[in-house]
């Protein structure tokens, strides 16, 4: 394991590490592989709910997430409409167009807002929260045109408007 925690810190200090990041990361953390970093041991499911206690113990900046306060109903039914189309897909490329959907809804705008407005510093300045929704849009658009070339500038466009919202948050 690299970067700045390294597998001698995690042996150091077990309890700080399991009372902040849960037995599952202290376990993986301990089988790490060379070439990875503590926190990309987290997937990110698990940074949204970093950031759901690291908010809990401070206060919640709620003006960087106003502007998507109005967006989570619409997203809520947009994602259950997404599901059930889901069981009915019978082509691949009609799957890859879902999750391209999927990805260019609100979604990953709402996670960005999320972490700005939590009040822990932790949360806002750490790369690893605002890199883990670049590196999931950039495996997503590296694959799927693997697997349908047709799909490449959808792909190619969703990167682009991600990079926007990344950037202004």
């Amino acid at each position: 394991m690299r970067g700045a925690i390294c597998r001698q810190d995690i042996l150091a200090h077990p309890a700080i590490t399991v009372s902040c990041f849960g037995w599952k990361v202290f376990f993986r953390a301990l089988v790490a592989g060379q070439h990875q970093t503590f926190l990309s041991l987290k997937d990110h499911a698990e940074l949204l709910d970093l950031c759901r206690v690291a908010a809990g113990r401070g206060e919640w900046d709620g003006k960087h997430f106003d502007p998507w306060r109005g967006a989570v109903p619409g997203l809520e039914k947009q994602i259950q409409e997404a599901e059930s189309r889901a069981n009915s897909l019978d082509f691949l490329s009609d799957a890859l167009r879902l999750v391209i959907q999927i990805e260019s809804s609100e979604v990953n705008r709402i996670y960005l807002g999320i972490v700005a407005a939590s009040d822990s510093a932790f949360v806002r300045k750490l790369r690893v929260f605002h890199e883990a929704g670049l590196e999931h849009i950039s495996y997503i658009c590296e694959r799927i045109p693997e697997l349908d070339p047709e799909l490449r500038d959808a792909c190619q466009k969703l990167r682009d408007e991600y990079s926007r919202s990344l950037a202004q948050a």
